[in-house]
């Protein structure tokens, strides 16, 4: 398929091209859905560089679980289920990392409200 036609062609379509090993389907998938791909996940993490992360993070597992799309649902909903579980999966992790110390003496003598 050229050029034309891929960008033309809905994601449904490019997704199984990928699958069938045209990576130029690939590239016309990620050059369509990354810009707003990313204001959402940055807007879910308020933090542009895991933004960053997580944007690749998610068209990695793309690439690796593309023959698993069964086109049960859109593509882009399947893109942005994806999206959404990696950023709270994030979320879960950095609220277990957050440590609330309780004695005075390790916060520098100052005792938090």
């Amino acid at each position: 398929m050229n050029a034309a036609l891929l960008q033309d062609a809905p994601d449904e379509k490019l997704i199984a091209l990928f699958v069938e090993g045209n990576s130029r389907a690939f590239e016309v998938l990620v050059s369509r859905h990354q810009v707003r791909l990313y204001n959402f996940i940055r807007y879910r993490t308020g933090d542009p560089e895991l933004a960053k992360d997580l944007l690749q993070e998610v068209f990695l597992r793309v690439v690796r679980r593309a023959s698993t799309f069964g086109g049960r649902a859109r593509f882009k909903t399947w893109l942005y289920t994806i999206a959404r579980n990696l950023c709270t999966d994030q979320g879960r992790k950095a609220k277990h990392r957050r440590i609330e110390v309780l004695d005075p003496a390790m916060n520098g003598g100052e005792q938090r409200p």
